[in-house]
This record gives C-alpha cells, structure tokens and sequence, in this order.
C-alpha cells in the first residue's frame, strides 16, 4: 500500500519539475542576446575589441588559410634546393653502397663454402656412445648417479628432479642403453622410456 503512495508522489514531483522548467526556458529565452547586442553591451561597458576590428570568422579563416598558404609555398621551394642537392649525394651513396653490396655477397659465398665444409666435417665426427645398464626396481636417484658416472649428465639431482617432474620415472624401461654424450635431459629420458632388449 505504501508502495502506490511513494510512486504517486514521485509522479506529481516529476510533472511539476517539468512545468517548471518550461517555463524557466520561455523566461530566459526573452533574455537571450544576438552577436550584435553583445558587441554593442561590450563596448559600452569599455570592453576594447580584437584586433580583427569586426571581421567575421570568415574572413579571419580566410587569413589565415592566405598566410599558411604563402608559408607552404615557401617551404617547399626550400625544399626543392635541398632535394636537388641531396640527389647528387645520393647518388653518390647508391653507387657506393652497390660496390659494397657486390664485396659483401662475395664473402657471404665464401664463408658459406667455409661453414658448409666444416658442418660436413662435423657429421664426419662421430658422436661418443655410451652404454648404460638399467636394472628392474631401480629408483630415479640410483639411474642418475649411473648416468652421472658414465658423464651423461652433468648434475645428478637436476636430472632426478626432472624426471619426477615430468613423471619419467615411473617410464624407464629395465635393460640396456645407448646414449650419446651431451644429449639434453630430454633425449636422455626419452632413450631410457623406449624398450630395449636385454642382453
């Protein structure tokens, strides 16, 4: 019931906000001033005017739109006197750097036969193998202080720690393997998790 009396009251709040301002918007619009009474009010109270002595905003864009003009046009006379000297050092730089360009793909072909023999001279190199042997039931810390023996690995608890991790540990298969010397912990767990034949 109260509800009805707060949403009744709220309504005649509204309408005679809105009657009010009605009329407060035909009172002030009697009120309202041109351009022309302003100027007139400004200089009678001694308010001195612009420089502009009256011109419209017209004519001031005008102006203004004359000198930015005039101010463009110089500019790019400048600059048509110092593109035209800057062409002939360009030149100049273009013919240079062309040279260097043609001394620099020579060395490229160089190094890159040098780099190509020496990569194939690489794979030439056969890559130290070592076996290791896994027994069934052996926990991480046991195969990590073998692979540290062997010098698989250089940290024994890093390589424990991230076969636990990664949950390796539970993975690696009983036998005998084949590890390359300086194969990340990752090669190394994966060769470990691969079945291998007992010997």
């Amino acid at each position: 019931m109260k509800l009805k009396y707060y949403l009744r009251g709220l309504g005649i709040g509204i309408l005679i906000t809105t009657i009010i301002f009605i009329i407060g918007i035909h009172v002030n619009q009697d009120q309202m001033f041109s351009d022309e009474e302003v100027i007139r009010r400004a200089k009678a109270l001694g308010m001195v005017m612009d420089e502009t002595d009256g011109k419209t905003i017209n004519e001031l864009d005008k102006d203004k739109k004359q000198d930015s003009e005039s101010k463009d046009q110089k500019d790019s006379q400048k600059e048509d006197s110092k593109e035209s000297k800057s062409d002939n050092k360009d030149k100049q730089e273009q013919a240079k750097d062309d040279q260097t360009k043609n001394d620099q793909t020579k060395a490229d072909a160089e190094s890159e036969k040098t780099q190509d023999s020496d990569a194939a001279a690489a794979q030439k190199q056969t890559v130290e193998q070592v076996e290791v042997s896994i027994l069934p039931g052996e926990y991480s810390d046991t195969i990590s202080q073998k692979l540290l023996d062997a010098g698989l690995i250089d940290d024994k608890a890093a390589f424990s720690k991230y076969i636990n991790d990664t949950n390796v540990d539970n993975l690696i298969q009983p036998g005998t393997f084949t590890v390359p010397k300086g194969a990340s912990y990752e090669e190394v767990a994966k060769i470990l998790t691969t079945k291998q034949e007992n010997r």
